[in-house]
């Protein structure tokens, strides 16, 4: 895998509304393999996750993960980074997961509530792959 930076091909993936797969390592070792919304912020792409989820516990407990995009048009076009996630951010109002639903559907989100504990994670890749 080479190391950063991420070249400039892949971008049209990383602006997309395409979701990207997030791969966490479970508690026994184990790959589990979840689709996101996510935003690119830079150099680091930003997702977030309901609290009480294995997700979260997965990346708690060990902040490695990977990321895949795949080109919905072009099935030879495809993108993994690997690294881990820097920071948790804990919130409980609809704020970030309006920010992502506002990219991928133009509109406030219409599930969940304020209260409920969400977390905005952010990614940072150290290695990238693809073609």
């Amino acid at each position: 895998m080479p190391a950063l930076p991420v070249p400039g091909r892949f971008d049209d993936l990383l602006d997309s509304t395409i979701l990207a797969n997030l791969a966490t390592i479970g508690p026994d070792g184990a790959p589990q393999v979840n689709p996101i919304w996510f935003l690119r912020d830079g150099e680091t792409i930003l997702f977030g996750v309901k609290g009480d989820t294995q997700k979260l516990r997965n990346i708690q407990r060990d902040p490695r993960v990977a990321l895949s995009f795949l080109s919905p048009t072009d099935p030879g076009l495809y993108l993994e980074l690997r690294g881990e996630i820097v920071e948790i951010f804990p919130y409980d109002d609809l704020s970030f997961v309006n920010i992502l639903a506002h990219k991928y559907t133009g509109k406030d989100v219409t599930f969940g509530k304020v209260g409920e504990p969400r977390f905005r994670m952010t990614f940072v890749p150290s290695r990238w792959t693809g073609q």
